[in-house]
């Protein structure tokens, strides 16, 4: 599972690059609330 950490570094790469990010669900949100909220 990407962890928390993970998806914040994910997230400022891409906001580094300038891509807008929208996260609606799977392993981004999963990895921010700090738990899998389904099986994947």
């Amino acid at each position: 599972m990407v962890t928390y950490f993970d998806a914040c570094e994910i997230l400022e790469m891409l906001s580094e690059a300038s891509v807008k990010v929208f996260l609606d669900g799977g392993w981004g949100v999963d990895a921010l609330i700090g738990r899998e909220t389904r099986i994947h």
